[in-house]
């Protein structure tokens, strides 16, 4: 005859039930930490560049440059650096757009042959990024409104 639920002891049943509450526990804790990380990457500024690339702006290039600040449509603020054209008038502009956990330090290797093909840029931080302001990395929600922002900027910076 099977044994009926009331002979199994009670010790058993509670430390099942204690053992499923630490594991549930323990995967809450961890999948915490992982959204952490994907929300909250890293923070570099832009003085915090690669110190072998000793670059930590468009000078090092003998670039000329102005420092712009950019409000994003939630008003975050977001910085960045534009490179007029070596030609006038300028054929058109190109935002570069750095990637996750780096900033627009990370684009100016493409800028030199850009800038004297005639292109005015604007290489800016994301939220979140470099000197920009935000708390948070939306991976791509917002960042897309940044890079919308940012474009916009450049299209009245470039009549062309």
């Amino acid at each position: 005859m099977p044994a009926r639920r009331s002979d199994i002891p009670r010790t058993a049943t509670r430390s099942a039930g204690i053992l499923l509450l630490i594991l549930v526990a323990w995967i809450g804790f961890r999948l915490y930490g992982f959204s952490s990380e994907i929300l909250i990457p890293p923070h570099h500024s832009v003085a915090e560049a690669p110190a072998d690339w000793g670059l930590r702006n468009p000078l090092a290039y003998q670039l000329p440059y102005e420092e712009v600040t950019i409000r994003s449509d939630d008003g975050t603020k977001l910085s960045g650096w534009f490179i007029p054209s070596a030609k006038t008038p300028a054929k058109a502009g190109i935002v570069l757009v750095h990637g996750r956990s780096t900033n627009r330090v990370f684009m100016l290797p493409l800028a030199p042959d850009l800038h004297a093909a005639g292109y005015d840029l604007l290489l800016f931080d994301l939220r979140r990024h470099g000197e920009s302001g935000g708390t948070f990395s939306t991976m791509g929600m917002k960042e897309s409104d940044d890079v919308i922002a940012a474009a916009r900027w450049l299209r009245y910076q470039t009549p062309s």
